[in-house]
């Protein structure tokens, strides 16, 4: 039971270290929890332990699939326990992972066929027939080397150039089929090893071989589709929002044209009664020239997508008697998307709104926006205070949303960051003498030197 000269005893700590190196490819960009390296450290304990403690009474194809699969399973805890990330997202890397790791074991196992290696006999076995050469060493290093790298690469392009950063699977019974996949060919393959007659020809070896990494091969396909289920999902509700955001506009603008249609009604009687007195109140000029600012909220930064975003918050701004003070220069933002745009000053602006009107003094109710073009980089930086007794806590850099403040410089930052790091910018977020500061800065492409390369200065 305990043989500790066995190959299989053994090969369950390589079969570990497996798909261990194959989690961490796909995992390590996520989220980690507090206190991650001692965590990490007790998993590794824990997952080594339960691996040793796995005895070897049988050396069949049923025991084997299930030693495997039970020292893949309890890695997904293990994950769970160290990454805050949604049992979706374990479950996803997990299998992912067993299926890189299989699919690396019968190319392995394909070039040992073509080389006139024993490849996996003696590993399943009680005992070594013959010894390991260097040259199965070297093939069993970089075939899992390539395939675990292909899948990186891969998954890295799908989250990172065509998702927008963001890894969510969020319905687990996408996976189903997949996962079927995964374990029907690990279980075919245990008995293909221990099972098949010696005599059978190099050639039908070959076959079954192919025929498993096509399996896997076409479950890998369906869970990188999984991702791309969930990107096109994403894709058609931002399609429906900016329709929806369309109509708001429409309505919104409408709205604006009767709101300053009443103030200039307003400004005429006022104008008219004025001509009626010998002399004009000081406070009514002070009226009159706040009425008549509202066609500030009309702005010309240069950039059509962020005349839309300011001019929209700017009349909310003028209603709720927020002051929001621009400095902006949008030309050089014309390399960029119009969605991207729209994400990056919507979702500051809203952030930034929303947390001074927790003000009741009216002098604190301000927003400041500075836009500009600093030689090859364009600076963003916004500015608003903090209602007092409010603690903006901050996670990875960015600030979170507390449960009193559910609205507070929480919502929409991840698309915020997001938007920013498709450009190779960076964002900066932090509190300055009770104030919230939002920097970023974004690199200006080759060939975009002309627009706002004057109006650098006006920073």
């Amino acid at each position: 039971m305990y043989n500790f000269a066995a190959p299989l005893f053994w090969f369950k700590f390589v079969f570990l270290a497996e798909v261990l190196v194959a989690e961490s490819l796909i995992i390590y960009r996520m989220k980690r929890r507090r206190g991650f390296w001692w965590r990490l450290a007790v998993s590794l304990c824990f997952l080594a332990a339960f691996t040793f403690a796995l005895p070897v009474p049988f050396y069949n194809a049923v025991y084997s699939s299930v030693l495997f699969m039970a020292i893949f399973l309890v890695t997904l805890p293990a994950l769970k326990f160290c990454f805050d990330e949604s049992w979706g997202n374990v479950v996803y890397c997990g299998f992912f992972s067993y299926t890189e790791q299989h699919v690396s074991y019968q190319l392995y196992n394909l070039f040992c066929l073509i080389a006139g290696l024993d490849a996996s006999s003696n590993l399943y076995g009680d005992s070594f027939v013959g010894g390991i050469n260097g040259l199965q060493v070297l093939a069993f290093v970089v075939t899992h080397v390539l395939v675990y790298l292909a899948g990186w690469a891969v998954l890295k392009y799908r989250t990172e150039r065509q998702n927008g950063g963001v890894f969510a699977v969020r319905r687990i019974k996408s996976l189903v089929a997949s996962v079927v996949v995964v374990s029907v060919n690990v279980i075919l393959n245990a008995f293909v090893v221990y099972d098949l007659p010696a005599d059978v020809s190099a050639f039908v070896r070959a076959i079954i071989i192919f025929y498993n990494m096509f399996g896997c091969v076409l479950a890998l396909c369906m869970q990188i589709a999984v991702l791309g289920r969930e990107e096109v999902k994403a894709e058609l509700k931002f399609v429906e929002d900016l329709l929806n955001k369309n109509k708001q506009i429409y309505e919104l603008s409408k709205e604006n044209i009767d709101f300053i249609n009443m103030k200039c009604h307003d400004l005429r009687h006022r104008i008219r009664n004025a001509r009626k007195r010998p002399f004009i109140d000081e406070n009514e000029l002070k009226e009159i020239e706040q009425a008549v600012n509202i066609y500030d909220g009309i702005l010309q930064t240069g950039n059509d997508v962020l005349d839309v975003v300011l001019s929209e918050e700017s009349v909310f701004c003028s209603r709720n008697g927020i002051h929001l003070v621009c400095n902006i220069n949008g030309a050089p933002l014309g390399f960029m998307q119009p969605a991207d745009i729209y994400a990056i000053f919507q979702n500051a602006l809203h952030n930034a709104i929303d947390a001074v009107l927790g003000f009741r003094d009216a002098e604190r109710r301000v927003v400041r926006l500075n836009v500009c073009r600093k030689a090859d980089m364009i600076s963003v930086h916004m500015e608003n205070e903090v209602p007092e007794g409010v603690t903006v806590r901050f996670e990875n850099g960015i600030p979170v949303t507390n449960s009193a403040e559910k609205n507070l410089h929480g919502f929409g930052m991840r698309s915020i960051r997001a938007a920013v790091e498709r450009y190779d910018g960076c964002l900066v977020t932090e509190m300055r003498d009770g104030s919230f500061c939002l920097d970023i800065m974004l690199p200006v492409p080759s060939g975009e030197g002309a627009p706002g390369a004057k109006e650098a200065a006006a920073c």
